[in-house]
């Protein structure tokens, strides 16, 4: 059996609620065994952060202002 190293995704989402569980469904099923999910939510006006809630403690989830995504990946690395 091979060993994966960890793995961290970081995942700015800005009103992504369209498409945001199927790419961390996506994520979730690459089998890794240690991943870490860092999605940061950049000011989202839509249903993304209902869409986050429902992934319970398979990621870690920020929420900053409107930013850009730049900035939601800064946050997420410091």
């Amino acid at each position: 059996m091979s060993v994966h190293p960890g793995v961290t995704v970081v995942m700015p989402v800005f009103n992504a609620s369209a498409t945001l569980a199927q790419a961390l469904n996506s994520v979730l099923a690459q089998g890794y065994g240690a991943l870490d999910i860092i999605a940061v939510d950049d000011g989202s006006t839509d249903d993304s952060r209902e869409v986050l809630a429902t992934f319970g403690s398979a990621l870690r989830v920020l929420h900053q202002s409107r930013k850009g995504p730049a900035a939601a990946r800064n946050l997420a690395i410091h």
